[in-house]
């Protein structure tokens, strides 16, 4: 298994770990991080050496057809132990390699850090056996998609994170800043805006093609 420990380090003072606890929501849309780190199952919340607020579990629940290898549509339960739980629906698509003409456009530093190739990972809410828009309630005037991006981990905090323009949250290998809260404007990160387009669009044909 493995184990997030925060805060990272010692010297952290009460203010921050207060700002840690509330943006990672011991709930909240972080809890969705779990969709996105496929090899962690469980993750524990505590805000205190040898305490446990929560826990929240990764099961899964179906695997749906799929027509090209590189596609890959699951759902998935979050559960808490204590009677909160989420169905989500996760598509993936790739590994799709990155092109060396994007690669090239890099400056050095971004150009080793950036990866060979990526992998696009979507998830939709389920509610009662149907998809449920993120944020949009088709039946009220001036709704929106509220979708938030993700790179494994929010882009961002709850209030103040990017967010994905549809009615999903998106996760991708986004070259950001050290902050974690912005993007880079380079042209990988273009680059990769265009897959999530397409991955976005494919993730509507297997929707379509399933029982949601």
């Amino acid at each position: 298994g493995a184990a997030f420990d925060l805060p990272l380090r010692e010297n952290i003072g009460a203010e921050a770990r207060m700002a840690l606890r509330g943006d990672l929501g011991l709930g909240g849309i972080e809890v969705l991080s779990l969709l996105f780190l496929r090899n962690i199952e469980t993750v524990q919340f505590s805000t205190s050496p040898g305490s446990l607020e929560r826990s929240w579990t990764r099961r899964p629940i179906e695997t749906l057809d799929a027509t090209d290898p590189a596609e890959e549509a699951s759902c998935f339960r979050l559960d808490d132990g204590r009677g909160s739980i989420e169905d989500w629906l996760r598509f993936s698509w790739g590994p799709v390699n990155v092109p060396d003409s994007v690669r090239e456009k890099l400056d050095h530093k971004l150009r080793d850090i950036t990866p060979a190739d990526v992998t696009i990972r979507i998830v939709a809410s389920l509610r009662n056996g149907s998809i449920e828009p993120v944020g949009l309630d088709l039946g009220k005037t001036g709704s929106r998609p509220d979708g938030r991006l993700f790179s494994f981990l929010p882009v961002g905090d709850r209030t103040s994170g990017l967010r994905s323009g549809v009615a999903f949250h998106v996760d991708a290998p986004f070259n950001l800043t050290l902050e974690r809260d912005r993007l880079h404007e380079d042209a990988y990160n273009e680059w990769l805006g265009d897959e999530i387009g397409r991955a976005v669009h494919r993730c509507f044909a297997s929707i379509a093609r399933s029982r949601y």
